[in-house]
């Protein structure tokens, strides 16, 4: 005859086991995932389902923003370093200017030639592509900035423009949540103009055997490069402006994921304590049930 006391306890064991057991594999998956619960359902019971999701799309916001910043400043990197070979491109040509102008040596240059050579490494720096777009044409990014360069851009002994093929409008991208940032330089700026004409004007010079072109070709090339050091300048505090963007959104970032730590994640001390326990008391469970499965019921409750 089955001693039902005996059953009814022992069935209780066992359900007091399944309990525990179902408890330690949340845990265990609260360990491994480290998230207290695996669905948004369990921290609405505790009212933290809407303020995670809302501090989870911030962290979100912030990766894409971090990403564009990051991106932005390696373009501008890219421009600083392009004006910096431009900026020794016209200063290589102006020093051959000057000696085209000294009249002991200047007569056997052929100042033309290397001119034109100088304006095909000017395009050349001036048309780079990075990230598949053109940096100098504005957000024109599929053109190439510069076309026919070896065209004269000249009016009136002034450098113009007809060279440019880019649009007006510099690129403007939000950097975080309140600001927006408009970057980059045109290849239409006149320090880029002055260049060209520069190049230009002092192959008219030479050709013409004007020692005014010459001379004023080279006033137009001392210009273009205290332009582009200008240049140069604001482009490289715009990649200050990105770090530093960047900075702020890292800490923001920091204070946001404390409060998800607070909220979302596991305590994985209290809950690998918390494991070693529930494994404890299951296999206690356990050992009575087995001890008292063979028990009379007399027997068990001496």
């Amino acid at each position: 005859m089955v001693d039902l006391s005996v059953q009814s306890l022992g069935q209780r064991m066992v359900n007091l086991a399944q309990d525990n057991t179902r408890r330690l594999e949340d845990v265990t998956i609260s360990i491994a995932s480290q998230r207290r619960f695996q669905t948004y359902s369990g921290y609405a019971n505790e009212g933290f389902a809407a303020q995670i999701i809302n501090l989870e799309d911030a962290i979100e916001g912030i990766d894409a923003f971090r990403r564009t910043n990051t991106q932005i400043k390696t373009r501008s990197e890219q421009m600083v370093s392009s004006i910096d070979q431009l900026i020794d491109q016209v200063t290589d040509f102006k020093a051959d200017l000057a000696s085209r102008i000294n009249g002991s040596t200047g007569s056997t240059m052929i100042l033309d030639v290397i001119g034109a050579n100088a304006l095909d490494q000017m395009a050349d720096l001036i048309n780079v592509k990075f990230d598949d777009r053109y940096l100098f044409s504005g957000t024109r990014i599929d053109t190439p900035p510069v076309a026919n360069v070896q065209s004269p851009n000249l009016t009136n002994g002034a450098a113009n423009t007809l060279y440019y093929q880019g649009n007006n409008t510099k690129p403007t991208v939000r950097t975080s949540e309140n600001e927006s940032f408009t970057y980059g330089v045109l290849a239409s700026d006149s320090a880029f103009a002055k260049a060209i004409g520069g190049v230009h004007l002092a192959i008219q010079g030479h050709n013409n055997d004007s020692l005014t072109d010459l001379q004023s070709a080279g006033d137009m090339l001392d210009e273009s490069i205290s332009a582009l050091v200008a240049i140069r300048g604001e482009i490289s505090n715009d990649v200050t402006r990105l770090e530093k963007s960047n900075l702020n959104l890292d800490q923001a970032e920091v204070v946001i994921n404390e409060r998800l730590i607070e909220i979302r994640d596991t305590d994985i001390v209290s809950a690998t304590v918390e494991s070693s326990e529930l494994e404890t008391i299951i296999q206690a469970i356990y050992l009575s049930y087995n001890r008292a499965s063979g028990l009379r019921l007399a027997n068990f409750l001496q």
